[in-house]
């Protein structure tokens, strides 16, 4: 799951070039806004995790990420586990 479209093109390409297609379904979903309301085995999203006030100190090679993948806000409620959107989202799928 991501909410990146060049992130998941890189998915696709490693599903494929792993023999994975029948195992692995990328999805674009914004946490679980988009995500079809079934069963799922597992789910694996790498969420943002640098916060505001550390985004400035990264080393110069986090400049080629895209910072939609980094920035987590300024306290990181967006998307830390502790966030209630996203405990409830993985209890229910």
């Amino acid at each position: 799951m991501d909410i990146s479209p060049d992130a998941l093109a890189v998915t696709e390409q490693n599903v494929e070039d792993h023999g994975l297609i029948h195992n692995v379904t990328p999805i674009r979903s914004d946490l679980f806004r988009d995500l079809p309301k079934v069963q799922y085995d597992l789910i694996v999203t790498n969420p943002p995790y640098v916060d505001e006030e550390d985004m400035s100190d990264l080393p110069g090679e986090y400049r080629h990420e895209p910072v939609l993948g980094l920035a987590s806000g300024s306290d990181w409620s967006e998307v830390n586990p502790p966030d209630p959107r996203l405990r409830a989202g993985l209890s229910q799928r």
